[in-house]
């Protein structure tokens, strides 16, 4: 199930709501979360979220920054994963996001089309292509660039 929201800010707490929610629409079901390597996909809230979800005792957690299982964000981590939970997340490996990609697509985009003026033109030669002197004015002049 694919669960999008748009909210104002991404905190902890609006993280372990988002995931409270969306349990809360199939309250019996097994849920596996997928989610990247934010320090708020691996807070204290949600330890303390996929516990109650499981039945199990916030009392015997710890203390966050200090003991137990809250004491950092890898053993909290470390928690969340546990398979034999109803609720579990599955972290994706750093720089896998696919966010990732694409600032890389845009960092190859401004080095070689932008800045260099490289671009491949019709007939698969690269040269200086006519929208890239569009991106270049003449000092003083407005910059009209069309994304179409």
């Amino acid at each position: 199930m694919i669960a999008p929201t748009v909210q104002e800010t991404r905190d902890e707490a609006d993280f372990a709501r988002y995931i409270e929610q969306t349990v809360a629409t199939d309250p019996e079901a097994g849920w596996i979360v997928v989610a990247e390597n934010l320090t708020t996909h691996g807070s204290a809230s949600v330890v303390l979220l996929v516990a109650g979800q499981c039945g199990l005792l916030a009392d015997l957690l710890g203390t966050k920054g200090k003991s137990g299982v809250l004491r950092s964000v890898a053993t909290r981590r470390e928690f969340s994963m546990e398979a034999g939970y109803r609720v579990r997340f599955i972290y994706v490996p750093k720089h896998t996001s696919w966010l990732n990609q694409v600032e890389i697509w845009f960092s190859v985009l401004t080095q070689r089309l932008i800045r260099r003026g490289e671009l491949p033109v019709e007939g698969g030669s690269a040269g200086s292509h006519p929208a890239v002197h569009r991106l270049q004015p003449d000092e003083g002049e407005a910059v009209q660039v069309d994304l179409c």
